[in-house]
């Protein structure tokens, strides 16, 4: 059996579009019509997309099971409300062991910020000690000239006094 491509639209529920891309990109295969339509088998169809089932349902046959029974409709409210509340206290367990993981983390990096603490002294009773100061070379070397110009002067003083 071959759809075109309006039955497949309507078989598959997805647009003609979405058929005709697919047909193009190759992931679906259909035989290209002289008249330039395409025919689509049914067994390509229904792997690459699934097909809707038609119901065909009467009136009467409709209205008469649409009434909810009073006990099925218990039976399945009941059913509903016992799902919820293990969903519930499933979600309940969730979060209660989220939070002890939390508080457990939260103590390991405690735990760590204090390690850093003691490698990089940062504690309280170890004061961050102050760098070593180290003069610019043009201040050692004022220095050394007024040394020499003393040296020079006593040498001057020593020969005078000669």
């Amino acid at each position: 059996m071959h759809y075109t491509l309006k039955q497949a639209s309507e078989a598959t529920g997805k647009n003609r579009s979405t058929l005709l891309r697919a047909i193009k990109c190759g992931k679906l295969s259909a035989i290209r019509q002289d008249d330039k339509s395409y025919l689509i088998d049914a067994a390509e169809l229904s792997r690459v997309y699934p097909l809707h089932e038609r119901i065909s349902v009467n009136a009467e046959a409709l209205h008469r099971y649409a009434q909810p029974d009073a006990q099925v409709f218990d039976a399945f409210r009941a059913d509903l409300e016992a799902k919820r509340d293990r969903e519930i206290q499933r979600l309940e367990e969730t979060i209660t062991d989220l939070r002890a993981e939390r508080d457990r983390l939260l103590r390991v990096i405690e735990g760590q910020s204090e390690t850093v603490k003691q490698l990089t002294f940062q504690r309280h009773d170890h004061p961050i000690p102050e760098p070593i100061r180290i003069k610019p070379w043009w201040s050692v070397r004022a220095w050394m000239w007024v040394l020499l110009a003393a040296v020079a002067l006593g040498a001057a003083v020593v020969k005078w006094l000669d």
